[in-house]
Order: structure tokens, then sequence, then C-alpha cells
């Protein structure tokens, strides 16, 4: 019987572990997001800046290759990160699918939805979006301006259209009296919470 070399095993799981979170957090999506461990229980659940409360299951995101012992003679280490690089591709799908699916259910639920009805994107539609989202601050009350997820199509239109809303006064003042709005409403908030904690 072949000895089985379980440090060396664990080492090279280890580091072939390391190296599929670092592929699969390269989604742009999942960079932005917090992430916490569980050690027990199916269900993850909270309660958002507005008080919406939301509960759900635990899901899985899960993908397997197998390795023929002549590639593996053939390629050697090589194979393993060519079929982490393919696995990992199918898990930042498979969980920015899943995260664009929740974020859609709760806009649903809370009526958050900005719905243009077929318009073209505007300033007014990025200002009513604007409008819906508890905005935060950071220590020096600057805004932390949200993550928007748009269509390719919108995106492009947004890169095209941002520099020329941003020179124009009417829609700086707009922007303006919109985020001082915002940061009354965080300070109002945190004023709160730390009257609770």
């Amino acid at each position: 019987m072949l000895p089985d070399f379980l440090k060396i095993k664990t080492k090279f799981t280890d580091v072939m572990n390391k190296f599929m979170k670092t592929l699969i957090n390269q989604e742009p999506l999942l960079k932005g997001v917090s992430k916490a461990r569980h050690f027990e229980g199916d269900i993850i659940s909270g309660v958002s800046q507005d008080g919406y409360k939301d509960e759900s299951k635990y899901q899985d995101f899960k993908s397997e290759f197998k390795i023929d012992k002549d590639d593996l003679i053939k390629k050697g280490p090589r194979l393993f990160i060519e079929n982490c690089e393919i696995v990992a591709k199918e898990m930042r799908e498979a969980a920015a699918k899943a995260m664009i699916d929740k974020i859609n259910q709760v806009t649903e639920e809370t009526g958050n939805i900005v719905d243009g009805k077929g318009k073209r994107f505007s300033f007014e539609l990025f200002m009513e979006m604007l409008d819906k989202y508890p905005m935060e601050f950071d220590e020096n009350k600057n805004p932390i301006m949200p993550t928007v997820i748009v269509s390719p199509a919108i995106a492009l239109r947004v890169k095209e259209e941002l520099p020329v809303w941003e020179t124009n006064p009417v829609y700086k003042n707009q922007l303006d009296n919109l985020i001082e709005r915002k940061r009354k409403d965080w300070n109002d908030r945190e004023s709160y919470r730390k009257l609770v904690d």
C-alpha cells in the first residue's frame, strides 16, 4: 500500500481553496458584499435600515471536476489551476445570479423599483433611483454612493451621460439637495441608533 501524505494534501487543499476564493471574488458584484462566517444553522435573516425583515435558507453553489491521472502526469499542478478557473467561473455566475434574483425579490416586496416604462434612461430616472436608496455616509459625512445594477446598454448610457449631468448646474443643485436630505435622514437614523444602543 502506498503512503498517504496527509500534511502535503492538507497544505495543497488549503492553497487551492484560497486560490478558488480569490477567483470567485473577482466577480465585481461579489467584491462589494460583506461576508460573515456562520458555523451552524440553515437560515440567514436580517433587517434593513428601513425595517424590512428577510429570512432565507442558505444556498449551495457547487461545481465539480474530475482529473484523469494521465492528464495529471502530463500537466501536473497546472491541471488543477485550469480546472479551478472553470469551476470558479461557474460559481461566480451562480452566486451573482442568486444575488440578482434576491435583489429582485426584495425590491418587488418592498416596492423599491424604478420602472422607466420603456423610456430612455435619464437624469430624472437616476434621481428617482437615488431617492429610493437609504444613503450611507462616511466618517467625514461624505455620501457613499450606491452600487447600481443595470443592463450593459444602460451602463454605457450612464457612462456617456454622467459627465454631462455633473456639469449641468440645475442637475448638480438637484443632486446636492437630495444628498443633503439623505444626510439629514442618516443623521436621524444614527442618532436614534445611538440612543437605542
